[in-house]
This record gives structure tokens, C-alpha cells and sequence, in this order.
């Protein structure tokens, strides 16, 4: 092979390995991946593929545009399974009762049984008085808790407007399961458990004292209205 024929073979060469790795660029080889396997686009983050995630580490139901399970700040309403306080909205998780050894469910606080009505299991308001919550306990034992992976919990942030409802249903469209009216406002707003400021974020909350074995992110404003 004469030496201009060599480099022309070369120059080829070069220029086929250059387009096979441009198209690979453009099929998504240069995107990062995240946990679940999806690619995310250094410049805008966004996902492309995988299994969408609901920002606390666990995977979400792709085919649902809620999370499946506690969620990332332990949205759990009474009657659902739960291993600790955490993943519980009332952050508390009890023993259950009759039911199967070391199984332990989630229980609302309440002042009466119409606050316990509504939930995956049948309940009651046991320990209530007029200075103390009580706590929502199945009605019949033996009973069996509901598993957590069979809960939707909300989408609506903190500071954004929810619709109260009565007994279990009252939060359910916030990601942290809980629908508070605070001081002066005129609606209600998704809230979340805190334990110091930075659980609050924004600026327009600071987190509550304690009251029945957990503190609130509460609005700065006694009159802050809620977004939509």
C-alpha cells in the first residue's frame, strides 16, 4: 500500500469512529444515570427513563403520579403497617394488639371516634379526655394492620392549600399527610412534622413546640394564606 493510500485509509477510519460516537451522544450515552437506572440531562437534571423517584430515596409507581408506601415524610395515616414512629403522620407507631407478633400499625390522634372513621381498618378513639387526645385502635380484635405499600400519599407541598375532610380522608392529597388550619387563615394548608427550622423551608415557617408527641411547621404570619 503506497503511503497516500495509507493515510486516506486512516483519515476513514477516524472520521467512522467519530460519527459512531456523536450517535451515540445523541442516544443518551453522555447523560448521567441516576439509582433507578434513568438518564438525567446534565444541563436541565431531568430525568429520561428509569423509574421516577419521590426524592427521598425510594421509587415511585411509575404508572401512578403518587407514591406508594410511608413516603419521604412518613405520611401514613392509622391502620397501615409501619416499623417506627417515622413513617407514621402522627409519628406513632403501636404495637398491634391481638394481631400477629411484633406487628405494629399506625395511630391518629383523636378526641372522638368520628376522628377515626374513614380508614383502611375499623376504629375507635380509646384513651380521649377533655385535656387528652386519645389514639385511633381497631374496634375487634384480633385485627391485622394494612400493608404500607398498598398507600398513596399526596403530591401538595408544604404551604400549599388542601380541602379538610373529616376523619382519616382529612390530608390525604398532601405529601406528608397531614391538612392544618393555623391562627388566623382563612384556608388550610399541607403541613409537615419538623424537628428544627430546617424542616421548614421557605421562610415562612418555624417549627412548632410539641403537642402529642410531635412538633408542626407553623407560618411565620398569623394571617399567611396558603398557595395554590
Amino acid at each position: 500500500m503506497s503511503p497516500r493510500n495509507a493515510v486516506s485509509v486512516l483519515l476513514l477510519s477516524c472520521l467512522t469512529a467519530l460519527m459512531v460516537r456523536c450517535s451515540s451522544f445523541k442516544d443518551g450515552a453522555a447523560l448521567g444515570k441516576d439509582d433507578d437506572g434513568g438518564a438525567i440531562d446534565p444541563g436541565t437534571g431531568s430525568r429520561e427513563g428509569g423509574v421516577p423517584s419521590d426524592g427521598g430515596g425510594r421509587p415511585e409507581d411509575a404508572s401512578d403520579p403518587n407514591g406508594s408506601g410511608p413516603g419521604p415524610l412518613g405520611a401514613l395515616p392509622s391502620g397501615y403497617c409501619c416499623t417506627s414512629n417515622e413513617e407514621c403522620r402522627s409519628r406513632n407507631c403501636i404495637e398491634l394488639a391481638g394481631g400477629s407478633a411484633g406487628q405494629k400499625m399506625c395511630a391518629d390522634g383523636c378526641r372522638s371516634d368520628d376522628h377515626c372513621k374513614g380508614g383502611p381498618i375499623t376504629s375507635r378513639c380509646a384513651g380521649a379526655t377533655t385535656s387528652q387526645d386519645g389514639r385511633c385502635e381497631p374496634a375487634a380484635s384480633p385485627a391485622a394492620c394494612i400493608p404500607a405499600d398498598q398507600f398513596r400519599y399526596g403530591v401538595k407541598e408544604l404551604g400549599v392549600c388542601c380541602s379538610p375532610k373529616s376523619g382519616q380522608a382529612n390530608g390525604q392529597e398532601c405529601k406528608s399527610g397531614l391538612c392544618s388550619l393555623w391562627n388566623e387563615m382563612t384556608r388550610a394548608m399541607c403541613d409537615r412534622v419538623c424537628t428544627s427550622i430546617d424542616d421548614c423551608p421557605g421562610g415562612a415557617f418555624y417549627c412548632g413546640p410539641p403537642e402529642n408527641g410531635r412538633r408542626l411547621c407553623v407560618p411565620n404570619d398569623r394571617k399567611y394564606e396558603c398557595r395554590e
